[in-house]
């Protein structure tokens, strides 16, 4: 469907060339079009790509539970100052390798039974300090079948943070707490039912989090919860959630035809399960990110045209310091458009 401009209309000039509302889309969603489009020509070959890979997730998050738990051990000897570098330089990254596990399982890509996913999940979020796993799969699950649509894809910014954020210092602010408005902001716009696996989750969360601290001390907690902070802060591991569906980064729209996902095949792949292959994924969400590399060599023709980039660290620069993206860069669908 051809992209509406009216994103580029409403810049206000007061704005400083901020634009002054979403870029409004008309017709379907990309990945629905290309999705077809990659099966009717190279259906086989993708199509052997579907179903969990049990070997990719689980050990390695696993490993890295391991891991947390141990650097979590060694803090209880440093100083307030080193176990905050610890957990930038070293925990932020682990905790996002969790999330993105979380993300994977959520899809249920690890094992065939749903309940093996979640309860992984489960286990995974604990490390993380938070039970974010339930959630995460109710909203994101929505974020991949209604992208864009008002109201419902609650992975775009609410008005009220894109009327706030309208220059440099608010950017500084909103990327530093990113991660809290990414957890924050669909649990208030529009909560969810609580369920038996919420109620699991937050039981496992609040006894491990007392575990920690009963056993190994507040300055352990604090490294795990700084862990998690800082990988959805100002940190080059955080520039997927603004590589993902932000426009504006790579070029102006051109012609009022808006890319609505960028892809990232960069470094930072190798420790977050794929997950820059953003726009393979979001074209088949039943693929693991064990083999979503393998859906661009084989689709090469339809994935090659499209903006990409190769790091993140530059993307969270770009976001903070260009003065024309902000949280209105992004592309919305009105509810109505379910064809």
């Amino acid at each position: 469907g051809a992209m509406g401009r009216g994103g580029d209309a409403t810049v206000a000039p007061e704005r400083g060339g901020m634009r002054g509302d979403f870029v409004w889309a008309d017709g379907e969603e990309p990945h629905a079009v290309r999705r077809r489009e990659i099966l009717e020509r190279h259906g086989d070959r993708i199509r052997g790509l579907y179903g969990p890979d049990p070997w990719f997730v689980p050990p390695r998050a696993l490993a890295v539970c391991c891991l947390q738990l141990c650097l979590a051990y060694v803090c209880r000897d440093l100083g307030l100052g080193a176990v905050a570098l610890l957990a930038y330089c070293v925990g932020a990254f682990c905790s996002q390798n969790l999330f993105l596990a979380i993300h994977e399982l959520s899809h249920n890509l690890s094992f065939k039974q749903p309940v093996l996913n979640k309860l992984l999940g489960l286990y995974c979020s604990m490390h993380t300090t938070v039970p974010v796993y339930v959630p995460f799969q109710y909203y994101h699950r929505r974020h991949h079948t209604y992208m864009g649509s008002d109201g419902v894809d609650l992975d775009i910014p609410s008005l009220l943070e894109a009327n706030v954020i309208t220059n440099t210092l608010a950017k500084i602010v909103w990327a530093f707490f990113q991660v809290e408005m990414y957890a924050l902001r669909p649990m208030l716009m529009q909560p969810k039912p609580f369920t038996a696996w919420d109620a699991a989750g937050w039981v496992g969360c609040v006894a491990f989090d007392a575990a920690v601290f009963h056993f190994m001390g507040w300055k352990c907690l604090g490294y795990l919860m700084l862990s998690s902070h800082f990988s959805g802060s100002i940190h080059p591991i955080a520039g997927h959630f603004l590589t993902e569906h932000y426009l504006d980064l790579v070029n102006e729209s051109k012609g009022g035809k808006a890319q609505e996902t960028y892809s990232y095949y960069g470094p930072l792949n190798a420790i977050t399960y794929n997950v820059g292959y953003h726009n393979e994924h979001h074209d088949f969400p039943q693929i693991p990110g064990s083999r979503l590399p393998q859906v661009k060599e084989i689709a090469t023709e339809f994935y090659d045209k499209l903006e990409s980039y190769d790091s993140w660290s530059h993307v969270m620069m770009k976001y903070i310091l260009d003065p024309r993206i902000g949280p209105f860069s992004r592309v919305k669908r009105h509810k109505a458009k379910t064809n």
